[in-house]
């Protein structure tokens, strides 16, 4: 990244607050170090971002205090350049073969510092490659915290938002349970509109719905840029169906309400075209015989959505 070799500058203390207010990311404490000086590529964890406006010191900093694995950070402004490194810059093997490069800042992370709240299953992922499916508390807000289930599948770790493994818990609720959520991520459970709206809200989010069909096996469908709009109707908001095995069955329900199902007999909670019990569609979810209807009817044993931020 450097040429010509030369002894780092003497440690500079610089305590450097980045708080990211759309993010919602705690302030971070930062130790500006080596001014100008560029640590060894033996120590590089990733290259987070390069050449484009989008890539800024903040970031760089967000991303970094996100990941136990990152110890120090370089940022470059005038190449918009983002590197995270896996050792300290004060370390004197990192200091020893460091090179010289105008323009560079390198930053070390603060001991103290923890990493930021996980948002969603997005960042649990980004943190951790290999962390497994399971339970984890997420912050869809600085001020609120929930547990969901993260499913790894199809290369990433989404948040699951509606999830049905058994028929031992009812979906068959007033709208204002889908609201706040219910059930446990660990067995069956709904997130609820309020969470999956804050998640939503900052970021363009994809849908993805995994079923176990009684006759057809595991199938699958995914949307893109999903969220549900505001109360009272909580109206279904995609862009496209992308793809999937399942076929596409929300087309009947795109931009529709949402209805509880408090006193309808065999009927769940869902999108539908007109009011009343089930709506006037068959394609409806039911108790018992639930059924994803699109060019072929899915009857389910399980099924799964979850969603995921798009990159």
């Amino acid at each position: 990244m450097s040429s010509s070799r030369q002894r780092p500058v003497h440690l500079l203390v610089l305590i450097v607050n980045i708080l990211v207010v759309k993010s919602e990311v705690q302030v971070q404490l930062y130790t500006k170090a080596l001014e100008g000086a560029v640590l060894s590529d033996t120590y590089i964890l990733d290259m987070k971002c390069s050449g484009t406006s989008a890539c800024s010191l903040v970031k760089c900093g967000v991303l970094c205090a996100s990941n136990v694995a990152c110890k120090s950070l370089g940022f470059q402004s005038s190449k918009k350049t983002c590197v995270h490194y896996s050792v300290q810059a004060s370390d004197p093997a990192a200091q020893s073969s460091s090179v010289q490069q105008a323009g560079w800042l390198t930053f070390e992370k603060d001991s103290n510092t923890s990493p930021a709240n996980p948002r969603d299953c997005s960042d649990i992922g980004a943190n951790d490659g290999s962390a497994p499916s399971g339970v984890y508390t997420i912050y869809p807000s600085s001020s609120s915290s929930l547990q969901v289930y993260c499913l790894r599948t199809h290369g990433h770790l989404w948040t699951v938002i509606d999830k049905r493994v058994d028929d031992t818990m009812s979906f068959q609720k007033p709208l204002a349970e889908f609201v706040t959520g219910f059930g446990s991520a660990s067995g069956n459970y709904w997130i609820g509109f309020n969470a999956i709206r804050e998640l939503t809200s900052s970021s363009k989010y994809e849908l993805l719905a995994i079923i176990t069909a009684t006759y057809q096996g595991l199938v699958d469908a995914r949307y893109s840029v999903f969220s549900v709009g505001a109360a009272p109707d909580y109206s279904l908001r995609y862009d496209e169906f992308v793809n999937g095995t399942a076929g596409d069955a929300l087309f009947n329900f795109k931009d529709q309400h949402f209805e509880g199902r408090a006193t309808c007999t065999g009927c769940v909670g869902w999108w539908v075209e007109t009011y009343g019990c089930c709506g006037d569609t068959p394609h409806v979810p039911m108790n018992g015989e639930a059924v994803w209807a699109s060019d072929d009817d899915y009857y389910f044993t399980q099924f799964r959505m979850m969603i995921r931020r798009m990159e």
